[in-house]
């Protein structure tokens, strides 16, 4: 069976834990663009739609008014295009990240194992390893939307 891990990836993981956090997060960015590039538009479009969301819930309070309600079956149609977008955001991003600690997480082992590092050493580099792919995962897709209300909330409180 034919490696997978990207040899940027592989030239990364023998550096892992001896470079400063940004370089390694660099070299992850750097090893899979695309993987990255296609999880994260999603999370742009799954946060533009979270935006969307309270004027699609004005038109539907607006249609029932009226008494249109073809139009708020229009609504939940969206809102279920909304759940849609984020499900599938969410099993790319399980499927991405998971793939990205384990070719990350195996040459770890691998070189610690050559470097006659201890069990204890090794186990700690890749555990920082799934640290630095849980930053992708967790916290990255999290930031527009902070950015988003802490500019909101400037902008009415000022």
């Amino acid at each position: 069976m034919p490696a997978v891990t990207p040899p940027i990836l592989l030239e990364e993981s023998k550096k892992l834990g001896q470079q400063s956090a940004s370089q390694t997060l660099k070299a992850i960015a750097r090893a899979y663009p695309g993987k990255l590039s296609g999880t994260l538009s999603l999370v742009a479009l799954e946060n533009a739609l979270l935006l969307a969301y309270p004027l699609f819930a004005g038109f539907a309070v607006d249609s029932i008014i009226r008494g249109d309600a073809a139009s708020a079956v229009w609504y939940a149609a969206v809102v279920l295009g909304f759940w849609v977008v984020g499900a599938a955001r969410r099993a790319l991003d399980t499927r991405t990240f998971t793939r990205i600690y384990a070719d990350l997480a195996v040459p770890v082992i691998l070189n610690q194992r050559l470097q006659r590092h201890s069990t204890s050493r090794a186990a700690a580099r890749v555990v920082l390893a799934r640290d630095f792919v849980d930053f992708f995962e967790k916290h990255v897709p999290r930031l527009p939307p902070r950015w988003y209300r802490s500019s909101a909330r400037r902008r009415c409180c000022w």
